[in-house]
């Protein structure tokens, strides 16, 4: 059939975590402390698990390939007194390095037929539609390029900073050998996404 492709976000573990008046009960608790919010989300991220190996399931023995694949983007929105739970500390105590935890999380690619095995990736979602075009096999265009060169020098970055290739936490204001990069990258980023007027639409699209 006709060849597809489904970005699709569910909202099930989004939040908020309080749903008070209903028949929902939890069947994930933490030991050793009072947090409703938590055990809530916990037991909705063990029935996404569920449903993710229905998904799977089905899958499978597809008779086309199919590749599925599956991220967050950060720790959930519970109460402060759980994360101070968590952390021994106040959130903001937190050093850059345990504020990044927060917006790491697990993903994976997955295909129904054989791909190449990879564990352990540093990355961020910015990345993640290059990385599934590689794994598919797929040509990239010149901006999945650019951002498979940038990713050598920033192989993780966010809404707070970034990571760089020794593995160093740096703030996105700060001044050093990546400023450059990052800025290229802005520029990039801003005519993809705003400037309609001027944007280069080549750069953004495979060539015919």
């Amino acid at each position: 059939g006709d060849k597809k492709f489904i970005f699709n976000v569910t909202l099930q573990n989004h939040g908020g975590y309080t749903y008070e008046g209903t028949d929902f009960e939890s069947d994930v608790h933490i030991e050793n402390g009072d947090f409703p919010e938590a055990d809530q989300y916990l037991t909705l991220i063990k029935k996404s698990d569920e449903a993710l190996k229905k998904l799977i399931e089905h899958f499978k023995n597809y008779e086309e390939p199919v590749v599925i694949v599956f991220f967050g983007d950060h720790y959930p929105n519970l109460p402060s007194s759980f994360y101070n739970w968590l952390y021994g500390k106040a959130e903001r105590e937190l050093s850059l390095e345990e504020i990044q935890k927060k917006y790491s999380v697990p993903f994976f690619i997955w295909a129904n037929y054989d791909i190449p095995e990879e564990e352990n990736i540093l990355t961020s979602t910015n990345y993640l539609s290059t990385k599934l075009v590689e794994v598919a096999g797929l040509e990239k265009t010149p901006y999945q390029e650019f951002l498979t060169e940038l990713q050598k020098s920033i192989p993780g970055v966010n809404i707070n900073g970034y990571i760089d290739n020794n593995g160093m936490n740096h703030r996105l204001n700060e001044q050093n050998e990546y400023t450059d990069l990052l800025k290229n990258y802005n520029t990039i980023q801003y005519n993809e996404l705003f400037d309609k007027k001027n944007k280069v639409q080549e750069f953004f699209q495979l060539t015919d």
